[in-house]
């Protein structure tokens, strides 16, 4: 992001210390890069420490906030009926030297530029795995998570190594993380009382606009093993379409979904890893209209 650098710049994570662990001040008016879940997150916590809200910037072409629990929903709407979202934009520069004054933002379509006064801007997006130690341990990654590439039952490619959470793509919900964990470690039980190390089986390739799918690896021991489910995130919105799963072209699955949103993880059906032959080519997931 060019600029100088200059105090006020956040991620959620940092944000949320300097406000909840730290009590301390943040700014006056701010801007979220970002509208998704944790985007709100971010908003709920600059509405605690009463920090107005310009406005949040995505390139989409609409917020990507599905309201996660019924009985606040409407605590949810209210904050963000009070604040813009700035949609098919993204932010281009910081403006500012010691403090942050404002960010440039483009509009994608236009290329029209201009600046957003603030002395705050918080990033909540894009996230990325804190991979780092599974990377220069040797472990294989998956180019679209960014995260250790696991099979149904979270082996990765090292033997011994599981990885599971957020490890395996960006940012995701406690909740979900924690479910993954409980089934990771009943694998790593398995494993230490006697269970083989799956053989490395057959990646899964995503097509656009699918950005990526986990489990992503399919292997004979792990096709009915660990996850019963796949989960991926698409790029793109996208209304009454189905993914297909194919095989050396041949159809083997496919389930249809009413809509799909971008930053938003969607589960798909995990009984056709079984039918999969690990000695008959690849494997590649994709979207087709269902209209």
């Amino acid at each position: 992001m060019p600029g100088r650098r200059p105090q006020g710049v956040f991620t959620t994570g940092s944000l949320q210390r300097f406000v909840y662990q730290h009590h301390l001040p943040v700014g006056k008016r701010a801007v979220i890069v970002g509208a998704e879940l944790v985007s709100l997150s971010a908003l709920m916590t600059l509405a605690h420490a009463g920090v107005s809200v310009v406005g949040m910037v995505t390139e989409h072409p609409n917020h990507q906030i599905a309201f996660p629990y019924r009985a606040a929903k409407w605590l949810y709407a209210d904050l963000m009926a009070r604040v813009p979202v700035l949609s098919g934009a993204r932010v281009t520069g910081l403006v500012g030297g010691q403090r942050l004054t404002g960010v440039e933002i483009t509009r994608t379509a236009t290329l029209k530029q201009e600046t957003l006064a603030c002395d705050a801007v918080v990033f909540t997006g894009d996230w990325i795995p804190e991979h780092e130690l599974a990377r220069s341990g040797g472990v294989r990654l998956d180019t679209g998570t960014r995260g250790p590439q696991v099979g149904p039952g979270y082996h990765t490619s090292t033997q011994g190594v599981f990885a599971a959470g957020n490890l395996l793509r960006g940012a995701e919900t406690a909740d979900a993380c924690a479910l993954e964990g409980a089934q990771a470690a009943r694998q790593i039980q398995a494993f230490l009382t006697g269970s083989p190390w799956p053989a490395q089986g057959l990646p899964l390739a995503v097509e656009p606009p699918i950005q990526w799918i986990y489990p992503n690896v399919i292997n004979a021991a792990g096709a009915s093993s660990g996850s019963s489910a796949f989960h991926f995130r698409v790029q793109t919105f996208c209304r009454d379409i189905r993914v297909t799963v194919a095989q050396n072209r041949k159809e083997v699955f496919t389930q249809s979904y009413r809509s799909l949103a971008p930053n938003d993880t969607v589960r798909l059906e995990g009984r056709w890893s079984s039918a999969i032959d690990p000695a008959d080519g690849a494997v590649r997931v994709g979207l087709e209209s269902d209209r």
